[in-house]
């Protein structure tokens, strides 16, 4: 993980993730709700617990293709863990495809993450929901409030 100064605004991405405010929080909570039942069901216990992790600010995701080539991405974050996060993408990445995220600290500093793609799923038309497996954990705190974080402790 490196401190970037790179935070190249969100006009340079592609913009395929189109929904308004509104509906990506309808559609959270019915991904939510989704979750949340299919966890009950399976009684999986997850490696990295999750905390809700849904900035208003769009992210910045560059996915290296298996062809090689590059393509930056606008994506909405929806959860997020010390081994990875999830987020909602307008199409869809192969597993295992090497990213970088950047991600705001709550200190105001962006700083680039490097992950793969652990799992993408379709959600609706051509949204995805997609995993991300970070290279290193990172510390939670550094990008969700300490209120936020009771669950974990």
């Amino acid at each position: 993980m490196e401190i970037s100064n790179d935070t190249k605004s969100t006009t340079s991405c592609v913009p395929n993730l189109r929904l308004t405010d509104r509906q990506f929080q309808e559609l959270i909570v019915e991904l939510d709700n989704r979750t949340s039942l299919s966890d009950r069901n399976n009684g999986k216990e997850r490696a990295h617990k999750r905390v809700q992790y849904r900035k208003q600010v769009k992210l910045v995701i560059d996915v290296e293709h298996p062809g090689g080539s590059v393509a930056r991405f606008a994506v909405r974050s929806r959860n997020i863990s010390t081994g990875g996060m999830g987020l909602l993408h307008g199409g869809f990445i192969y597993a295992n495809s090497f990213c970088s995220t950047m991600l705001p600290r709550l200190d105001g500093q962006w700083v680039r993450i490097p992950s793969r793609v652990a799992w993408a799923k379709p959600v609706k038309g051509t949204i995805h929901e997609v995993g991300l497996q970070f290279e290193e954990k990172i510390n939670i705190a550094d990008f969700v409030d300490k209120s936020e974080l009771l669950d974990l402790l």
